[in-house]
């Protein structure tokens, strides 16, 4: 109920921004309280005053726009009037020194909140992907090395690990360059030598950066059957479409014992047809659920003679399409509710084996092709009951958001019926306060290099402008981490605390790091600037600050347009 309600992107951004003002306005409460300045006023947001009281001295309010905050300090320039029980705590009487330490208390605890969030996090524990094989591209790095759904990598490099993330950032740390692959398959080790291909992607500090993959994507296919033809060696078996295979069983030659294996993934239905090559089994049987039947249905997988002569020849696994017409249903359509598509060109459990010209093999085919594709109508060729079918059809335009803008292009509109598997994640977690500590430190601190790289790749121009995000995209990410869970929304969290922190920093005039530049400057010289001096570098603040909202809010409503708009007030959810 909680997370439905924080989901609305409008309470999402007012809670996630509130917790962020608040620690942020509260360093530099707290800061000035200890230097004995006065504080006048604490107000969260901005506007008119919907509630108001009195403690220690400063004024608490709460205004109608909780887009930011404010602390009122006393005197902040020499003639400004206060209230009478502030006299001799304003602000312009303070040592230089500590008024840069009371400005530049509010974006440190900005980084102290995202350092605790950090350590907290990691002291309740992250969940991580095991550095498992998912999937594995045809022609690709991976499958050249023989790495093969299932197996386990241990280590790159001669570099350890055991999470998909410290696995993924060796691979992409090293394009082009000959690895030596330590991996694990059925609890024995092995090693093979792997070459991640040179890929091409958008770097945070702007341009391009090259990075390496070897091909193979963190899920697995659930055992779901795609039978290709009706005089298939399957179909006869009495395999169909949409079967889930849950287990087989067997008896191995010259043994009463029978055995049984649960299945899984597909790649473990995959091994264990491979293992028929291999051993001589019989009285082999398929226990599937199929959709129409309550209780499981065992399917025998009894050969013809002629059958099992050219079964046992077959070298590897290639044969479950060729020879069986067995195949994952990656590629298998499936129409929900009405069965079928409106347009009539693609029917139920079709099998999708060629897209705009070109051949589809597997999920990653028709991925690159759809990612390159701008054209509206789709050149489709499938394969039904055996036979293959080609014709056009319209695509779906979809809008593709990226730093620059908003991108349209063209996908097919369709559901599969096979639906990817995440891997099984461990639980990474702090063995004592002091690693929670550092890793949260340490992981602030590298998130903190990211952001002024980023910032710096603004400033010269090599980060393009529309990559400015305003309170639509705050409010849209806060939302959608919401939903991912709290830990992704917490993660949120310490990223935007971060970049407050760091922004604040700018030196502009209005943010902190402009104004601590101007303390500097009286410091340096001796003496205060003019009030009239003060009041120029204000406009001057205001104007800069000003237009890059106007052009973070254009940003935003470049790429979401009035849909965004009515997510924003949680309209339409």
């Amino acid at each position: 109920m909680l997370t439905e309600f924080l989901s609305y992107p409008l309470v999402a951004v007012f809670f996630l921004l509130g917790v962020l003002v608040f620690v942020h306005e509260f360093g530099h409460y707290i800061t000035a309280k200890i230097f004995h300045v006065g504080v006048e006023t604490f107000s969260f947001g901005f506007g008119p005053v919907l509630i108001s009281k009195k403690f220690f001295g400063t004024l608490f309010q709460v205004a109608l726009i909780p887009l930011g905050g404010f602390v009122k300090l006393a005197g902040s320039y020499e003639g400004e009037p206060v209230p009478k029980e502030y006299e001799g705590a304003e602000l312009f009487r303070a040592a230089p020194w500590k008024k840069i330490f009371i400005l530049l208390a509010g974006p440190a605890f900005n980084f102290f909140l995202a350092a605790f969030i950090y350590a907290s996090l990691f002291s309740v524990g992250f969940k991580k992907l095991d550095s498992v094989v998912g999937l594995v591209k045809k022609h690709s790095p991976a499958e050249q090395a023989g790495l093969l759904s299932g197996d386990r990598l241990l280590s790159l490099g001669g570099k350890s690990f055991n999470t998909w993330e410290d696995m993924s950032e060796l691979i992409s740390q090293s394009p082009g360059k000959i690895l030596t692959a330590t991996y694990e398959r059925f609890g024995q080790e092995y090693e093979t030598k792997i070459t991640p291909e040179t890929f091409f992607v958008p770097s945070h500090k702007g341009g391009e950066e090259a990075v390496g993959r070897i091909g193979i994507a963190p899920i697995f296919w659930p055992p779901i059957v795609s039978v290709s033809a009706l005089e298939s060696i399957a179909y006869r078996l009495g395999l169909r479409t949409g079967d889930v295979v849950q287990s087989v069983s067997y008896k191995e030659n010259g043994s009463k014992k029978l055995f049984e294996e649960n299945i899984s993934a597909w790649h473990e239905l995959e091994f264990f047809l491979a293992k028929i090559l291999n051993k001589d089994l019989r009285e082999v049987f398929f226990q599937v659920k199929r959709a129409s039947d309550l209780e499981l249905v065992s399917i025998p997988f009894e050969l013809t003679v002629n059958e099992k002569k050219k079964f046992l020849l077959l070298k590897d696994t290639s044969f479950f399409s060729s020879f069986l017409g067995l195949r994952s249903s990656e590629l298998t359509v499936l129409f929900e509710g009405e069965g079928e598509s409106s347009s009539s060109f693609l029917k139920n459990h079709d099998i999708i084996i060629g897209f705009q010209g070109e051949k589809i093999q597997d999920i990653f085919d028709l991925e690159k092709i759809v990612e390159e594709n701008k054209s509206s109508l789709g050149s489709l060729t499938v394969l039904r009951e055996g036979k293959e079918i080609s014709f056009d059809l319209p695509l779906k335009g979809v809008e593709r958001q990226l730093p620059s803008g908003s991108e349209l292009f063209y996908v097919l509109d369709v559901s599969f019926l096979a639906k990817g598997v995440s891997l099984p994640y461990r639980v990474e977690k702090a063995d004592s306060l002091f690693s929670a500590l550092s890793f949260g430190v340490a992981e602030t601190y590298n998130m903190s290099i990211k952001f002024c790289e980023s910032l710096w790749g603004l400033v010269v121009g090599r980060v393009p402008l529309a990559s400015l995000g305003g309170p639509i995209l705050v409010a849209k990410t806060a939302s959608d981490s919401i939903k991912m869970g709290f830990e992704v929304f917490f993660i949120i969290m310490a990223l935007i605390s971060i970049n407050l922190g760091i922004v604040n920093l700018v030196p502009i005039p209005l943010l902190d790091g402009g104004r601590i530049v101007i303390v500097t400057i009286e410091w340096i010289r001796g003496k205060t600037l003019s009030l009239e001096a003060l009041e120029n570098f204000q406009k001057i603040g205001f104007v800069l600050v000003f237009s890059l909202f106007i052009l973070a809010m254009y940003n935003d409503l470049s790429r979401f347009w009035a849909s965004a708009i009515q997510d924003f007030v949680g309209m339409g959810k």
